[in-house]
C-alpha cells in the first residue's frame, strides 16, 4: 500500500538537496578561513620577510604571517 506524502513533505524534500549543497559549499569556504598564528615572540609577514613583534592583531590573519622566533625569522625554536 502507497502513503501519500503531504504537500509540506513534498516541498522539503524537493529542498533538501539544495541545503546539503549550500552546507558543504559553506564548509568550503570556512576552510579557505585565515586561522589565528599560534603564540610566538615574533610574526614575519609572508609577502615581505618583514619580522614584527607579536601582536593579536596580526596573529589572527595567518594568510599574511607566520610566526617565528627570532628577528632572522627562524621557525625553528
Amino acid at each position: 500500500m502507497v502513503q501519500a506524502v503531504s504537500r509540506d513533505e513534498e516541498r522539503s524534500r524537493r529542498h533538501d538537496s539544495v541545503f546539503v549543497e549550500r552546507e558543504a559549499e559553506l564548509e568550503q569556504m570556512a576552510s579557505k578561513m585565515p586561522r589565528p598564528v599560534g603564540r610566538f615572540p615574533y610574526l614575519m609577514e609572508i609577502k615581505t620577510g618583514i619580522v614584527h613583534p607579536w601582536n593579536e592583531g596580526m596573529a589572527d590573519r595567518s594568510d599574511l604571517v607566520v610566526g617565528c622566533y627570532n628577528l632572522q625569522g627562524s621557525q625553528n625554536p
